[in-house]
C-alpha cells in the first residue's frame, strides 16, 4: 500500500480526507459529484485546501 510502504517521504491521503467515516469505502455525499466515485467541486476544494503549500514547495524561490 502506498500509505504504509515506506517508499515515500509523505503521502497526501485524499481517499481518507473525502471518505465517509462510518463507511470509509464511500465518498462523503458532500464531496461526491453524483456518481459515488469521483469528487465534485466541494471535494476538489477540500483536496486543494488540504495541501500545505509551504511544506510542498519547501524553500522554492
Amino acid at each position: 500500500m502506498i500509505r504504509t510502504c515506506g517508499s515515500f517521504d509523505a503521502v497526501m491521503d485524499f481517499d481518507r480526507l473525502l471518505a465517509e467515516p462510518a463507511r470509509p469505502m464511500r465518498l462523503l455525499p458532500t464531496f461526491d459529484c453524483g456518481d459515488r466515485l469521483h469528487p465534485g467541486d466541494a471535494g476538489n476544494k477540500a483536496m486543494a485546501d488540504a495541501i500545505d503549500l509551504d511544506t510542498l514547495l519547501g524553500d522554492a524561490p
